[in-house]
Protein backbone atom coordinates (compact mmCIF):
# COMPACT_ATOMS: atom_id res chain seq x y z
CA UNK A 1 0.00 0.00 0.00
CA UNK A 2 1.20 3.54 -1.31
CA UNK A 3 1.90 6.06 1.39
CA UNK A 4 -0.62 8.19 0.22
CA UNK A 5 -3.35 5.78 0.36
CA UNK A 6 -2.26 5.85 4.26
CA UNK A 7 -2.14 9.39 4.62
CA UNK A 8 -5.46 11.48 5.60
CA UNK A 9 -3.77 14.74 3.84
CA UNK A 10 -3.43 12.77 0.36
CA UNK A 11 -6.89 14.00 -0.94
CA UNK A 12 -6.16 17.32 -2.12
CA UNK A 13 -2.17 16.73 -1.68
CA UNK A 14 0.52 18.66 -4.76
CA UNK A 15 3.21 17.34 -2.43
CA UNK A 16 6.02 15.67 -4.10
CA UNK A 17 6.24 12.17 -3.02
CA UNK A 18 8.44 11.42 -0.24
CA UNK A 19 10.13 14.87 -0.57
CA UNK A 20 10.75 16.90 2.08
CA UNK A 21 7.77 19.13 2.04
CA UNK A 22 5.77 15.88 2.24
CA UNK A 23 7.76 14.82 5.12
CA UNK A 24 7.50 18.07 6.99
CA UNK A 25 3.75 17.92 6.40
CA UNK A 26 3.13 14.32 7.66
CA UNK A 27 5.25 15.49 10.60
CA UNK A 28 3.09 17.99 11.53
CA UNK A 29 -0.20 16.94 10.47
CA UNK A 30 0.05 13.18 10.50
CA UNK A 31 3.20 11.42 12.51
CA UNK A 32 1.36 8.02 12.51
CA UNK A 33 2.31 8.23 8.28
CA UNK A 34 5.43 6.62 8.55
CA UNK A 35 7.56 5.36 5.09
CA UNK A 36 7.87 1.39 4.77
CA UNK A 37 10.71 -0.14 2.85
CA UNK A 38 8.13 -0.74 0.07
CA UNK A 39 7.96 3.23 -0.19
CA UNK A 40 11.65 3.78 0.06
CA UNK A 41 11.83 1.21 -2.95
CA UNK A 42 9.37 3.12 -5.01
CA UNK A 43 11.15 6.89 -4.98
CA UNK A 44 14.69 5.31 -5.51
CA UNK A 45 17.55 5.67 -8.39
CA UNK A 46 18.95 2.33 -9.59
CA UNK A 47 22.05 2.40 -7.48
CA UNK A 48 19.71 2.94 -4.49
CA UNK A 49 17.58 0.14 -5.59
CA UNK A 50 20.52 -1.95 -5.97
CA UNK A 51 22.16 -0.81 -2.52
CA UNK A 52 18.88 -1.72 -1.03
CA UNK A 53 18.28 -4.67 -2.38
CA UNK A 54 22.00 -6.27 -2.05
CA UNK A 55 21.45 -5.36 1.32
CA UNK A 56 18.44 -6.86 2.10
CA UNK A 57 17.63 -8.93 5.18
CA UNK A 58 14.57 -10.89 4.54
CA UNK A 59 15.50 -13.64 6.79
CA UNK A 60 15.08 -11.07 9.96
CA UNK A 61 11.39 -11.05 8.91
CA UNK A 62 10.78 -14.92 8.55
CA UNK A 63 8.88 -16.83 11.27
CA UNK A 64 11.16 -19.80 10.46
CA UNK A 65 14.91 -17.81 10.48
CA UNK A 66 16.13 -19.40 14.48
CA UNK A 67 19.28 -20.68 15.59
CA UNK A 68 21.66 -17.47 14.16
CA UNK A 69 20.75 -17.63 10.55
CA UNK A 70 19.28 -21.44 10.50
CA UNK A 71 16.26 -21.74 7.95
CA UNK A 72 13.80 -24.14 9.84
CA UNK A 73 10.48 -23.55 7.04
CA UNK A 74 11.45 -27.01 5.32
CA UNK A 75 11.44 -28.89 8.32
CA UNK A 76 7.75 -27.91 9.45
CA UNK A 77 6.79 -27.70 5.76
CA UNK A 78 8.17 -30.89 4.30
CA UNK A 79 5.75 -30.62 1.51
CA UNK A 80 6.07 -26.96 0.75
CA UNK A 81 8.53 -24.66 -1.42
CA UNK A 82 11.17 -22.89 0.46
CA UNK A 83 10.37 -20.15 -1.91
CA UNK A 84 6.94 -19.75 -0.31
CA UNK A 85 8.35 -19.11 3.05
CA UNK A 86 11.04 -16.35 1.44
CA UNK A 87 8.44 -15.02 -0.48
CA UNK A 88 6.20 -14.56 2.73
CA UNK A 89 9.57 -13.16 4.82
CA UNK A 90 9.88 -10.63 1.58
CA UNK A 91 6.36 -9.50 1.91
CA UNK A 92 6.50 -8.60 5.76
CA UNK A 93 9.88 -6.66 4.94
CA UNK A 94 8.44 -4.59 2.22
CA UNK A 95 6.42 -3.26 4.97
CA UNK A 96 8.76 -2.70 7.57
CA UNK A 97 9.04 0.98 8.83
CA UNK A 98 12.44 2.34 8.01
CA UNK A 99 11.41 6.22 8.47
CA UNK A 100 11.62 8.31 11.50
CA UNK A 101 10.28 11.77 11.43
Amino acid sequence: MKMCDRCPGAGGCLLNYMGEACKHWRKENAPEVLATMEDMIGVASREELARILCTAEFCECCDYEKDGGVCHYIEEHPDGLLFDGCVEAAKRWLGKIVEKL
